[in-house]
């Protein structure tokens, strides 16, 4: 873990705070299992808490900050799990509810041509 990221939880220990950065599912480090169907929001959050059970046992609510992909599963991990959630704090993402007809690289190849991030990749 590099820059902002870890000068962050750098400095939110040093006021106390335990923070986490985990990388998710097939990023990092991580395990990747091979089957796609292993990457839905369902097994994502399902890692999360898994996690925040063995990290924070004796806490029932977390706060979460959530910044780019990890907004969207922030905002999955409080729609599945707002049992666990005390706050959330999302940057750099808008929140899209779920909608079939919603078509995210059309739209955004409408707005932003064919070299947007999303488009190409």
């Amino acid at each position: 873990m590099e820059g902002i990221q870890h000068k962050t939880i750098i400095g939110l220990a040093s006021l106390g705070y335990r923070a986490l950065a985990p990388d998710l599912r097939g990023y990092g480090g991580t395990d990747a299992p091979a089957p796609i169907e292993n990457y839905t929001c369902f097994h994502v959050v399902g890692d999360l808490i898994a996690l925040l059970d063995v990290v924070t046992p004796d806490q029932d609510k977390v706060f979460v900050v959530g910044h780019d992909w990890g907004a969207i599963i922030a905002w999955v991990l409080c729609l599945f799990r707002p049992d666990r959630v005390k706050a959330l704090f999302n940057l750099n993402v808008l929140f899209i509810p779920y909608n079939l007809k919603f078509k995210p690289v059309e739209t955004w190849q409408a707005f932003f041509g064919n070299y947007h991030y999303v488009v190409r990749f």
